[in-house]
């Protein structure tokens, strides 16, 4: 798919609007000029999700929540992915954006909020429906996470699962929606690759 420039003399309004860290209606609530690789429009199509990521979320407290929920719900914004709750850089060391108490993480360095039960807390009532991302290697980018990795990742997402299940959903039921697998395994480019089900290895 690809954009289609807006009208010239739409600054403002549905077009023009900006608000904070990135949302933007140009970008996630365009929908009367978005159209396929053959130029067909598309008309009733609509972007209703974003992402945030850790590293911008992680210092928020409730009041910067509301206001970009705030910002969120102005645009339509119905579904709210938090990307890699846990995060495994090259040298092996772990940073976990989440209280969790798995023997995975026992020496992880811990952000300064707890973005699942912060997200989850605002989201409440909102209407805004959350999936939270799992973890990520580092070694994605240059692997493609399979092989022995991608076995690890998986397990350590299972256990994440489980642990986010117990402790955070049934205290949030209205803002918990699912899961991202943050790997998104259709960046794969090598046929030969086959993707497996998030299952421990």
């Amino acid at each position: 798919m690809k954009y289609k420039k807006p009208p010239r003399g739409n600054t403002g309004g549905k077009y023009g609007k900006r608000i904070q860290n990135g949302y933007q209606d140009n970008h996630l609530h365009r929908t009367d000029y978005l159209s396929d690789a053959h130029g067909e429009e598309m008309r009733g199509s609509e972007f209703n999700g974003t992402f945030l990521q850790s590293w911008m979320n992680s210092y928020w407290g409730d009041e910067r929540w509301q206001d970009e929920i705030g910002a969120m719900k102005e645009i339509g914004i119905k579904y709210l992915i938090i990307q890699d709750m846990a995060h495994k850089a090259s040298d092996g060391t772990w940073t976990v954006c989440y209280n969790s108490n798995l023997d995975t993480f026992s020496g992880a360095t811990f952000g300064a909020a707890d973005v699942v039960e912060s997200a989850l807390r605002n989201c409440e009532g909102s209407g805004i429906k959350v999936m939270v991302g799992l973890g990520l290697y580092d070694e994605w980018w240059t692997k493609s996470g399979f092989g022995k990795d991608y076995s690890e990742l998986c397990n350590v997402s299972a256990d994440m699962i489980e642990e986010i299940y117990n402790k955070y959903v049934s205290k949030h039921p209205d803002a918990f929606y699912g899961w991202y697998f943050t790997p998104e395994l259709a960046m794969v480019r090598s046929s030969s690759c086959r993707p497996r089900s998030l299952q421990r290895a």
